[in-house]
């Protein structure tokens, strides 16, 4: 990058903007340059991917406290360390039992079970909010999904999996193989209904099937 002499520049502000940049090298995917996926899908506005972003990763969880030394994350694992194996001997019974999108959220569950849920402090720190060993990924980003300030943007809880939601990771396993399996029994065949999941928006970085490379696609139904 070549930068322009700007007379008076506050250079602790970073790097003026350059007045142009020499590329040397670049990513290609079919002789073309690639660009990455957006995160949150291609239907996903650019602000909703900002607002799902602060809502997954937020802020105030690395917020140092001076007083012990510790972020708000760190004080988080902390509380959870206390009630660790109990926690995990819950989460393991509760897999036995569960199926499908019903293991969503489980980790929810041990939180009351453990009393993880009812600590005072956790509570108080909004550990809830932070990722961890004590919460569900998956949950958490549609629990954002469905809060988004743009409706257009918004997870619908009313369709479901019955429709491509807006913004969302790339799979949830296991509520896309429930559609998967679901199509199946309607009476799709395992390509159709392959290619139908993976064109909601929720569903398509799911590997749902997976065929010998020897053998055509049609080997697959």
């Amino acid at each position: 990058a070549h930068y322009p002499e700007i007379q008076g520049w506050d250079w602790s502000l970073g790097a003026p903007p350059p007045d142009y940049c020499v590329i040397k090298s670049y990513d290609a995917v079919d002789g073309k340059p690639y660009i990455p996926p957006p995160p949150w899908g291609e239907s996903c506005l650019p602000a909703c991917e900002d607002e799902m972003d602060s809502c997954v990763h937020p802020n105030f969880c690395w917020e140092w406290n001076d007083e012990v030394q510790k972020s708000v994350w760190d004080m988080c694992m902390g509380l959870f360390d206390e009630v660790r194996d109990a926690f995990y001997t819950c989460m393991d019974t509760q897999r036995q039992s569960c199926s499908g999108g019903g293991c969503l959220r489980i980790s929810q569950v041990c939180q009351l079970e453990v009393g993880l849920a009812t600590n005072a402090d956790f509570e108080a720190l909004q550990c809830k909010k932070c990722n961890g060993e004590w919460a569900s990924w998956e949950l958490k980003t549609i629990d954002c999904a469905q809060t988004l300030g743009t409706a257009e943007c918004r997870w619908n809880e009313t369709t479901g999996m019955a429709a491509s939601q807006p913004c969302s990771q790339g799979c949830f396993w296991e509520l896309c193989q429930d559609a998967f399996q679901e199509c199946q029994l309607s009476g799709g065949s395992m390509v159709d209904c392959g290619n139908q999941t993976q064109a909601l928006n929720q569903c398509r970085d799911c590997e749902l099937l997976r065929c010998d490379e020897r053998c055509a696609k049609s080997a697959c139904e």
